[in-house]
Order: structure tokens, then sequence, then C-alpha cells
């Protein structure tokens, strides 16, 4: 139930940054969520609706100020409007507020969302690599970003060990790729895989091939490279811009190597 809210007000608060003004209040908000909940089909049952407008029942409103509360103390939204009015009930988006929610209309707004969109779209992913990404989900909207950046790259790497736990499925390919996944370290078994590729590319469907080269010389290498300065005593930053892309590019890389899981375990032959 959080999660819905949570989410919702986020949304809402997203569609604040187009208004002319941005004198709000916690009425407003509440208003204003609940009617995105409605909007969205959520939590219908917790709704109370009085001619056009819609309001949380008792046991909702506890939620909404939960969620209200926690996006106060995350820094996305102050107290107050200006310093004629410094205090609740009036509030206004921070400056990093404002990026905030941008980055939601983009991307999620919380580990649920994103942990939900990546078993809803690959059910077949382990669960331990969504249990990572949720992680590194969780410490990128809590500013996190080192541990963001480490997380990320563990799920990476379990993806990829899926992926070639795939091959060894075929009844064509296992004996082919047999040997990749004794190679002691991530970029080895990701080079051999690559070798191996090439010599029977020819077999492997062009939707499923196209774009392999941006998959591992480009979206892993960044994901592996942001792990690797995090997770060791370097003193290097992860900017926040870089770990949104991140957290985007995963999406892409897990998209792409289910296609090859499918094509394998003979799901999908093109």
């Amino acid at each position: 139930m959080f999660s819905h809210v949570l989410g919702a007000s986020i949304q809402w608060l997203c569609e604040t940054l187009d208004r002319p003004t941005s004198n709000l209040q916690y009425n407003d908000f509440q208003r204003g969520v609940a009617l995105k909940l409605s909007e969205r089909g959520d939590l219908a049952d917790q709704l109370v609706f009085q001619g056009e407008e819609v309001f949380p029942n008792d046991a909702l409103s506890e939620v909404f100020r939960e969620a209200f509360w926690h996006i106060l103390v995350r820094g996305i939204i102050m107290p107050g409007i200006n310093v004629g009015n410094p205090s609740l009930p009036w509030f206004k988006l921070t400056s990093y507020g404002e990026s905030h929610v941008r980055d939601a209309a983009t991307l999620f707004h919380d580990e649920a969302s994103f942990v939900h969109d990546l078993e809803t779209k690959f059910p077949a992913i382990p669960r331990l690599a969504v249990s990572y990404a949720g992680e590194a989900m969780k410490a990128y909207r809590s500013d996190c970003l080192r541990s963001s950046a480490v997380m990320l790259g563990v799920s990476l790497e379990t993806i990829i060990d899926f992926l070639l736990e795939s091959t060894c499925k075929s009844e064509q390919f296992a004996e082919h790729f047999s040997r990749v996944k004794e190679e002691p370290s991530l970029l080895r078994r990701i080079h051999k895989f690559q070798a191996k590729l090439q010599e029977v590319k020819r077999d492997v469907p062009r939707n499923v091939l196209e774009n392999t080269d941006v998959l591992f010389e480009g979206i892993s290498a960044i994901i592996r490279t942001s792990r690797n300065e995090a997770g060791h005593p370097t003193n290097v930053d992860i900017p926040r811009d870089l770990a949104f892309a991140n957290m985007r590019l995963f999406v892409s890389f897990c998209e792409k190597i289910y296609a090859y899981v499918q094509f394998f375990e003979g799901k999908d032959q093109g």
C-alpha cells in the first residue's frame, strides 16, 4: 500500500513542476495523490469520492501522512514556500527534489516498482539478480551512489552467468560454449563468450545478434567500471547522472541478454 501511495505522490509532484504556482499545502497533496491513485486504478476501495474530488479514507490517510514525511525527510520537499510562509502546511519542492521527480518520470520511483518491472519483463531472470538490482535502485534513491554502483555491478555479473548457463541448455551450442563459464573473471568470461559467438554468428538470428558489441563493449563496460571504482578504495565519486544512466542502461542490458537466453533455450528462434 505504501509503495502505491509513494509512487502516486512522486508522479503528482512531477506534474506540479509545470504549474504556474508552487504554493502547495498538505491538503493539495492529499487531494492530488488521491486523484492520481484513482486515475491509476490503485486502492480504489480505500478512496472516498465527493463530487469530482477524491479523498483517502481514514486508514489510507495515515499512509498518506507516512508518504509525505518520507518525501520530506529525504529532502525532496521542504516546509514553507518563502520567508513569509516558512512552515507547514505550506511546502515546496527543493532543487534536489525537482531533479529527483524528473528522474522518476523516466525511470522508477522506488525499489518495488523497479523490481516489479524487471520481473514482469523478464520472468525467468534469476531472483538473486533482481534482489541486487532492487538494492541498487534503493541505494540510488537514497543518494548512496557508490553502493548503487556496486549492487548494480553484482546484478550484472549474475545476469551474465545466467546467459552462460543458458548456453548449456542448447542442443546446438552447448559444447561450443562449454568452456566459457570456466574463465575465472567476469571480463574474461565476457571476452571468451564474444569470441565464441563470432564463430557461430551465422546461426544466430539477426534480431538477437544486433547491437551485441554495444551490449558488452558499451553497457556492461560502463556498469563494470562504475562497480570497480566504487568497490575499491579509490576515492572516486559516482556522479548522480552516471548512476541514473547506469540504471536505465541496465534495463536495456537485461532485455538483450534475455533475448539471447530465449534463443539458446529454444524459446525464440527469431
